[in-house]
């Protein structure tokens, strides 16, 4: 069994799924706690694809019987951003007006590609474990980890087919850097998940203490 970051809290919660594998497998899970309430938050990005996407996720809330939230695209993107950091924005501004914790399925291979991102701008960064509302519990389970569990439970999720275009750079960190870095440091992704779990006990402990007076 994986290791998970944290609490989850209890009552009710909402699971970002967006159809693919990391998020259908992190509403799988959750939804098998027992006495556990769990809604699905979905963000359509306002492509073809999305309403594609949009539409599978409807069928698993009404599959799993879960209540579901939706919202679309609504702002226009200011050209000073790329299109991969306003449809963050945009997500994380639905699911931070949830009532109530979200829980997304970003994991251990996630926050290797964001490492290696913010490394090679002068400043190795790891993803923070809380974001406001927003919990990111699996960032110690590994994307091969998260594939073992969905195919033993015969899962359907979808593949994104931007996932293969590295005209975003999440692509070509994902495709092209990632293996080339573990051909230097075979240890990587332990390193990482040290580095993951020491910021997030560093975090909780000065959370628990006392205020200076």
């Amino acid at each position: 069994m994986f290791e998970l970051l944290g609490n989850i809290p209890k009552g009710p919660i909402w699971v970002a799924c967006s159809g693919g594998m990391d998020s259908v497998f992190a509403l799988d899970f959750l939804r098998r706690v027992p006495s556990r309430e769990v809604g699905i938050a979905h963000f359509n990005h306002g492509t073809e694809w999305a309403d594609k996407a949009e539409a599978f996720v409807r069928k698993l809330a009404e599959h799993w019987h879960l209540p579901i939230q939706v919202s679309r695209m609504q702002m226009p993107r200011d050209q000073k951003k790329s299109p991969e950091e306003h449809w963050r924005d945009e997500r994380y501004a639905f699911l931070e007006s949830l009532t109530g914790h979200v829980i997304t399925g970003h994991n251990l291979d996630d926050c290797v590609e964001t490492w290696l991102w913010s490394a090679c701008h002068g400043e190795p960064r790891i993803i923070p474990h809380q974001r406001n509302n927003v919990l990111r519990p699996f960032m110690l389970v590994s994307r091969r980890e998260i594939r073992d569990w969905v195919e033993r439970a015969n899962l359907i999720w979808l593949e994104d087919p931007s996932n293969t275009d590295t005209r975003y750079m999440r692509n070509r960190i994902r495709h092209d850097m990632v293996p080339q870095a573990l051909r230097v440091n075979p240890g990587l992704y332990q390193m990482v998940a040290r580095r993951v779990k020491q910021i997030h006990q560093k975090t909780a402990h000065q959370e628990q203490s006392p205020q200076a007076l």
